[in-house]
């Protein structure tokens, strides 16, 4: 996995994000989310910093909307263009063989 994107996160155990706090994540929480108040977002952002980035909207509720989409293709098509990079500059697996699928999935293979 070279990122992960959130939208209205539902965990009840945040002790959990530390397991994923070194990978890019963007996490995208309404203002007006009913199920997990918007104070919340703090809590995420701050245990998974710096890796975290926030896209708050004021209405949207407890769901993904349509127009998280185009944020959501380019935060994950600049993750891309990173771990591509990286792999260039020799900072991922050598082969496909040693690559976990995602890895292999960037690198084009």
């Amino acid at each position: 996995v070279v990122a992960l994107v959130l939208v209205a996160p539902s965990l009840s155990d945040v002790s959990l994000l530390q397991q994923v706090r070194e990978i890019p994540i963007c996490l995208f929480w309404a203002r007006d989310d009913a199920v997990k108040p918007f104070a919340l977002s703090e809590h995420y952002t701050s245990s998974l910093a710096p890796a975290c980035t926030l896209h708050a909207s004021d209405l949207g509720g407890h769901r993904v909307l349509p127009e998280y989409l185009p944020s959501i293709a380019a935060w994950l098509s600049e993750r891309r263009a990173e771990a591509l990079h990286a792999a260039e500059a020799g900072h991922a697996p050598e082969s496909a063989a040693e690559a976990t699928p995602a890895q292999a999935q960037v690198q084009g293979e």
